[in-house]
């Protein structure tokens, strides 16, 4: 597949991936985490207590929410760029 005509670069996850406009979230090995859209690299893990079931960005890009496996959801402030580090715990959201 990495070698067909028009593909930049693949990658094996076992969910689903949302594209946003400086990166995709995706849930891999019970981790949320974000790739880089150019080269497909990882830009964060973020380990999560519970399964991850879903993850999505916010329409700006600066918070991640994470619906896990007993129903709550879970809202995520975003590392600047260049931190490398994952994104602090912001709290549960009602």
């Amino acid at each position: 597949m990495a070698a067909a005509p028009g593909v930049v670069w693949s990658r094996r996850i076992n969910g689903a991936a949302q594209a946003a406009a400086n990166g995709a979230v995706t849930i891999e090995d019970g981790d949320v985490l974000a790739l880089d859209i150019a080269t497909g690299a990882t830009n964060w893990r973020l380990p999560v207590a519970e399964t991850a079931v879903a993850a999505t960005l916010s329409a700006d890009g600066s918070m991640l929410f994470v619906l896990d496996g007993t129903g709550n959801l879970l809202a995520y402030d975003l590392p600047d760029a260049g931190a490398g580090g994952a994104p602090p715990c912001f709290g549960n959201l009602p």
